[in-house]
């Protein structure tokens, strides 16, 4: 009920306790992480997501808070590399990511300007 009722912009603080746990987290956890997944699909919701520590070394994980942002950034290597190899792990480029989440940080920053702007006019 939650999902459908959500307002259009949702601040999640201390994101890092949603990231998806794997199998070494708690069920809480677990659900935090499905929930911000289930809010995330709606294209015209803004997700605001703030963590002091969004890296705990699980690249998993990690990844997994990417995919928050943007599906495809689920999907990125975070571990930069100037050349691929046959052994590389398979997924988008380190600097790719960086720069297609550049290109939608625009879009972003527009909104929460106008969010800005709109929370001045409306006192």
């Amino acid at each position: 009920m939650f999902v459908q009722e959500c307002p259009d912009l949702v601040i999640v603080d201390e994101v890092h306790a949603a990231a998806d746990p794997g199998a070494r987290g708690s069920r809480e956890q677990q659900q935090r992480h499905e929930l911000l997944c289930a809010l995330a699909k709606n294209q015209q919701r803004h997700l605001l997501l703030m963590s002091a520590t969004p890296h705990s070394g699980f690249e998993d994980s990690f990844r997994s808070l990417l995919g928050l942002v943007r599906p495809e950034f689920g999907q990125l290597n975070c571990k930069p590399s100037r050349n691929t190899s046959a052994g590389a792990s398979p997924g988008i480029s380190f600097s790719d990511g960086v720069a297609t989440w550049c290109n939608g940080l625009g879009r972003t920053l527009r909104f929460l300007s106008a969010f800005l702007r709109l929370k001045q006019l409306t006192g």
